[in-house]
């Protein structure tokens, strides 16, 4: 199993097996909008049900394994990108080597113009979107 979904209920790595990208995108798309909006109300979400809003952000972040977990090599790649970027300019900032950055002490605008990791699924599962419509 990929190691991304050991921690997701079998019912998430069941919708990860029988939808494509952009019916995830959709799924994924229900989930932020309920996230974002803290209405306090349970919202239906495409492949979930009726998800309180407690756990909006629960499902929020099994998606976003599940996007890892089907395009591993590809999000493994951004983030190694981003984090070396950031780890580059945490070390230009200390005036140390990258690897001896105190994270600790890194002002929160080194990470200014890096995506969340809500972004980089997001962008992950449109372009794969995408690309089954083309296909």
């Amino acid at each position: 199993m990929n190691p991304y979904l050991a921690h997701v209920p079998p019912a998430v790595r069941a919708l990860s097996a029988r939808v494509s990208d952009a019916v995830l995108l959709r799924t994924f798309d229900a989930v932020e909008a309920a996230r974002t909006a803290r209405t306090g109300d349970a919202v239906e979400v495409p492949g979930f049900g009726l998800v309180p809003a407690a756990n909006i952000s629960t499902v929020w972040g099994w998606l976003v394994d599940v996007v890892k977990s089907r395009h591993t090599a590809e999000w493994t790649a951004i983030s190694d990108a981003h984090y070396a970027d950031i780890t580059a300019r945490a070390a230009s900032l200390q005036g140390c080597a990258v690897d001896a950055v105190e994270w600790d002490d890194v002002p929160d605008d080194v990470w200014d113009g890096k995506p969340s990791a809500l972004e980089l699924a997001r962008r992950v599962l449109e372009s794969h979107a995408v690309e089954g419509v083309r296909a």
